[in-house]
């Protein structure tokens, strides 16, 4: 069933060069300077999608085993996305990623989670699904997330570089649990964002990365998952 917490919902500068002349004729210039460009130093960026990155309590959305009365008992696999354009952003060349950073709500006797970033030839609109078929993996890397019940952020090493001109999809994937009290739920706010993040479940028939608006249950268009990305450009 689909779970939201809480909700109670079961759905450089230039060289100077010497130019000396040995028989030091006149006219002939010394250390004249380099008209080669400046390199340039590599700049810094987060793609960030929500205003807000702390944590909002029991606001998490995923597809979990819930018994009668509205209580997690586990959840199962689910994968979240986010797509960031680097035209958005401000960044005309291409990105070099370094880390991803999400929130996390709450875990308990989780495995690593499965980091994912790639590039999208899609045009996401913030209402329709993503269509996997046009993502291409850049890199990929785990986190392990230790046992937690209040909220923590984790930062996520990973190497990838999105040319220029492109947009960069990240997925984030847990798995499915079995015992009760065994979870992953990401951290998420009801804050303001620029673009929805989507989810993805096969166990709740959700088999494509859909937006939190579409999937129908109360609260969920307003539970979006902190993810950011850092890198250069």
């Amino acid at each position: 069933m689909l779970l939201a917490v809480g909700l109670l919902v079961g759905c450089a500068s230039a060289n100077l060069g010497s130019n000396s002349n040995p028989d030091g004729q006149p006219g002939d210039s010394q250390n004249e300077p380099d008209t080669s460009p400046p390199d340039s130093a590599p700049v810094q960026a987060t793609l960030q999608q929500t205003t807000n990155t702390t944590v909002t309590d029991l606001n998490s959305v995923a597809c979990a085993q819930i018994d009668g009365n509205g209580n997690l008992l586990f959840t199962h696999a689910n994968s979240w996305y986010r797509v960031y354009s680097l035209a958005d952003a401000g960044i005309t060349g291409s990105f070099d990623v370094s880390k991803v950073t999400f929130g996390v709500e709450s875990s308990q006797n989780e495995p690593p989670l499965t980091i994912k970033v790639g590039s999208y030839g899609g045009t996401p609109d913030d209402t329709a699904p993503l269509d996997l078929a046009q993502v291409t993996v850049l890199g990929t890397t785990t986190a392990v997330v230790a046992n937690t019940t209040t909220a923590v952020s984790i930062d996520a090493p990973i190497t990838a570089t999105l040319p220029a001109g492109g947009k960069l999809i990240v997925e984030i994937t847990s798995t499915a649990r079995t015992t009760n009290g065994e979870r992953f739920l990401i951290g998420t706010t009801t804050g303001p964002f620029q673009h929805t993040n989507y989810l993805a479940s096969a166990t709740c028939a959700i088999t494509v990365p859909t937006t939190m608006a579409a999937l129908g249950c109360v609260g969920c268009a307003a539970s979006q998952a902190i993810i950011t990305v850092t890198g250069t450009h």
